[in-house]
């Protein structure tokens, strides 16, 4: 099986908000497009909000991280934000494309913004002292699992050339798991290869290097799961189908706080099923709900 690695550590308090200029607004199937160069962002427009009711009686809302936020952590947004939301006990934790806070269920702040990249231990998209570009990371999902009391993200990663802001040959699967309770304070990063290209223990799928599209992020009474569609890093091909990815939910929790050693991975292949001539999605794992309880023995 593929291994877990530990890439690293950071404490969500303790990252800066760095300001930059806003350069526009960048997507993935932008680069797609454009063979995976990095070019001038492109502005969009932003429409006016619609109300779609006039009365919500018992419901509350705050306005969380927006394009402008996202755009000064990283010198320009991401589009679309992939908003990827979790909350405990009045703390909400909110992740888009490219930037992650933590507030109260009222929207007050609990930390700063702070760009995804660094949240994930990884080099920033641009950086503008060096020159340097670094990796693309997209689709940001959270999960707060009241069993273990720990905090879980996950996001896409592909490595980018750093001089020329093209598309690399490798992808991985990041997750963060916060050491304790706390979502404000210290996380363990982990990283799964999904390339896919033969290397390693990976499996050799066609036309990869390959990523793990939009990871979806579920769990049960025994393990974490993620799924992703597989698709090629270079060209237009249809994708390969999805994989799932599992490991023991404990397992990941006493790695983040140094107290056991790195869970094992389980990888099933979904495969490339066909659904009207075009391959299905991958599985979307399920997530019990606070307050919820697991069935006994059906796991």
């Amino acid at each position: 099986a593929q291994p877990i690695q530990r890439v690293g550590t950071v404490n969500l308090r303790g990252l800066p908000g760095a300001s930059m200029p806003l350069g526009g607004v960048r997507s993935l199937r932008e680069k797609v497009k454009e063979g995976g160069q990095a070019g001038k962002g492109v502005p969009v427009p932003n429409p006016a909000n619609v109300p779609v009711t006039t009365s919500n009686p018992g419901a509350t809302g705050f306005s969380g991280l927006n394009a402008v936020q996202s755009g000064r952590l990283n010198g320009f947004d991401v589009e679309p934000p992939d908003q990827g939301l979790c909350a405990y006990h009045g703390v909400v934790m909110e992740q888009v494309n490219l930037a992650v806070r933590v507030y109260t269920d009222r929207g007050a702040a609990l930390t700063r913004p702070v760009s995804l990249n660094a949240f994930f231990a990884q080099p920033p998209p641009f950086d503008p002292t060096t020159k340097r570009f670094g990796p693309f990371l997209s689709d940001p999902r959270c999960y707060h699992d009241a069993q273990t009391g720990r905090w879980y993200s996950t996001v896409l990663s592909i490595d980018i050339k750093p001089r020329t802001g093209a598309f690399g040959n490798r992808s991985s699967l990041l997750i963060a798991v916060s050491a304790t309770s706390d979502p404000t304070g210290d996380y363990a990063i982990f990283a799964i290869d999904t390339t896919d290209n033969g290397k390693g223990n990976a499996p050799r799928l066609p036309h990869c290097p390959c990523f793990g599209d939009q990871p979806r992020l579920g769990a049960d009474a025994n393990g974490i799961y993620v799924s992703t569609d597989i698709y090629p890093i270079q060209g237009l091909f249809n994708s390969n189908g999805g994989a799932l990815y599992a490991m023991s939910k404990t397992g990941l929790a006493a790695a983040a706080s140094d107290t056991g050693p790195l869970p094992s991975l389980v990888r099933i292949h979904v495969g490339a099923t066909k659904v009207d001539g075009f391959p299905a999605n991958a599985l979307q794992p399920a997530q019990t709900p606070p307050g919820g309880s697991y069935a006994p023995d059906t796991e």
